[in-house]
């Protein structure tokens, strides 16, 4: 969630950045403000993206990794050594996975993987408009791709 709060995050602030730049911008210089808006628009499309690929695809830790996280170290009374938490969120599910390292007879280790996890209703409605913000933001990035043409055909016409 902090991976993607931190996308959208980087995104707004980007956006208000520009958007304080654009006013400063001549009006006579719109080839410039529209070639800017357009790489703007991509970058704030990508965040976007990156914010929603992160609830969806979680990335994955190995043990070694789970067992050096603050998430594990904050237990009090700390856990057993053999014993590893994962929390994840996955597209609109909260996973909660328990890794315990079991002896085996022959006297090597196991591992036994323990998996619960729950809907968290209200991730259903940020991912959905997190859908949207993309398509909201390539329908534009895409019309002001036909107008940096369009003005750049009418500069070459005019000058």
């Amino acid at each position: 969630m902090q991976d993607a709060d931190n996308y959208y995050v980087q995104a707004l602030s980007m956006l208000i950045q520009k958007l304080k730049w654009i006013r400063h911008v001549p009006p006579d210089d719109i080839s410039k403000m529209s070639s800017t808006v357009t790489t703007v628009v991509a970058k704030i499309t990508n965040l976007i993206g990156q914010a929603r690929l992160t609830l969806c695809m979680p990335g994955k830790r190995t043990l070694l990794e789970l067992c050096n996280t603050a998430i594990t170290r904050c237990f009090n009374p700390p856990l057993p050594p053999d014993l590893v938490f994962s929390y994840y969120i996955s597209a609109n599910r909260l996973v909660c996975a328990a890794y315990q390292v079991t002896p085996k007879t022959n006297g090597a280790q196991g591992l036994t993987v323990t998996v619960a996890d729950c809907l968290l209703s209200q991730l259903v409605d940020v991912l959905y408009l997190t859908d949207r913000a993309v398509n909201v933001a390539q329908q534009f990035n895409c019309s002001m791709c036909m107008l940096k043409e369009r003005i750049n055909a009418y500069n070459h016409i005019c000058f």
